[in-house]
């Protein structure tokens, strides 16, 4: 997550996303607002697994699966 602050974190704060999607990392990780340093939420995906999201008015929902399809993490964000 360092490396993610240090080099992309200045640039995506100042461009008003509301969520950074990663992906590629060792671990799978949600990382919420506040506890991300930085004013929206990080979702990193391992480079062992696939992300699905899906979006619709009200939510957008993460699920991250393995190698053989298996539910390893769901995370679900309100959109404002």
């Amino acid at each position: 997550m360092a490396q993610l602050a240090q080099h992309y974190g200045p640039v995506l704060h100042n461009a008003g996303i509301d969520l950074m999607i990663c992906r590629h990392m060792h671990n799978n990780l949600w990382i919420g607002t506040e506890k991300s340093g930085f004013n929206y939420p990080v979702i990193v995906c391992s480079n062992e697994d696939f992300m699905e999201v899906k979006l619709d008015s009200r939510r957008l929902n993460f699920k991250i699966r393995g190698k053989e399809s298996q539910l390893v993490y769901y995370q679900s964000m309100v959109l404002e």
